[in-house]
């Protein structure tokens, strides 16, 4: 025997979230319980008391509910269309990655042609330009297409008039967005004593980044040094960035003097290395680097070490998106 607790529960959620939660609740909870709906007010805070049934299960329901809804709002795989263009007996490109849920937008602007799938899946029928076809692609896997006037099945798509559209598993898109709300300091707390300073610059969609770190091993106790410490090392890296990533090139200065000005002689541009920054959200993120010119490379996870641009870099994100 079930016994029912006697005592009234409130959830209260914010907004149009909640209608989704709720919905998703009580889709759920006639399976396991019996709930009351009594007081909502949709134009102010959402309001659900839950009298009866099996409490604890059903705030697991409710919680799972919540979770799903973040699962959907910060991690949903966003489809694109991808153009090819039909002219001069030929598809351009001819060999395309898509992602399941991708469609494909195929461009007659020049002659008499047809979009027809190998396996006689899909097609768009002979026709002369100007004319625009759209496929959708749910499954993984390699469609093969030609034109019915100017090729046949299975034609090598290098001298051809044939395309080869490679399907792969959609790949969970971050709604995050790169802003400067990021700037500041930044650490991996495993290796405390070095770390990274980070600038975003919106206008121009640029990041630098300076990483303060040691040599791979130690100099000798007896090695010159005037300022600081033999093993010291800084770089520099630069580069654009798109949405919750940054591709940035590796900069080694040399020849320079400690408060000296010297000049600076920096390596050449895609010489010494590179770097993939890639933000979660607002507090943690992570460091590709890949230093090719010295066969070093690796992976550091970061963190914020203090949090004052954390609201920023929130509003900033929500008004991005």
């Amino acid at each position: 025997m079930v016994k029912k607790s006697r005592k009234t529960r409130t959830l209260s959620v914010i907004g149009i979230e909640a209608k989704f939660v709720i919905a998703i609740s009580y889709l759920w909870v006639p399976t396991i319980g019996v709930y009351s709906p009594k007081t909502y007010d949709m134009s102010r805070d959402i309001t659900l008391e839950c009298q009866g049934g099996i409490f604890d299960m059903g705030r697991s329901i409710l919680v799972i509910s919540a979770l799903l809804l973040s699962f959907f709002r910060f991690n949903m795989a966003v489809a694109e269309v991808h153009e090819v263009t039909l002219q001069n007996f030929s598809f351009s490109p001819n060999d395309i990655t898509i992602q399941v849920g991708d469609t494909v937008r195929f461009n007659n602007v020049q002659g008499p042609h047809s979009v027809t799938a190998d396996d006689q899946s899909f097609s768009r029928p002979e026709a002369n330009a100007p004319w625009t076809f759209e496929q959708t692609f749910n499954e993984e896997g390699v469609a093969l297409v030609y034109c019915t006037v100017h090729s046949s099945p299975g034609q090598n798509i290098a001298n051809s008039m044939n395309a080869r559209i490679n399907v792969q598993a959609a790949v969970e898109k971050s709604t995050f967005i790169i802003n400067p709300g990021l700037n500041g300091s930044w650490l991996n707390p495993a290796t405390n004593g070095q770390g990274f300073f980070i600038d975003v610059f919106p206008n121009n969609q640029t990041v630098f980044l300076a990483w303060f770190t040691y040599d791979t091993t130690q100099p000798s106790d007896n090695a010159s040094v005037t300022v600081g410490n033999p093993g010291h090392r800084w770089l520099t890296a630069q580069g654009s960035f798109e949405g919750n990533t940054a591709t940035l090139d590796v900069v080694l200065s040399t020849a320079g003097s400690f408060d000296s000005t010297d000049p600076v002689t920096n390596s050449a541009a895609g010489s010494y290395g590179a770097m993939t920054l890639t933000f979660q959200d607002c507090n943690t993120g992570t460091v590709d680097y890949d230093f090719f010119s010295i066969g070093l490379s690796g992976s550091v996870p970061i963190t914020r070490i203090v949090a004052d641009n954390v609201p920023l870099c929130n509003e900033l994100n929500n008004t991005a998106r």
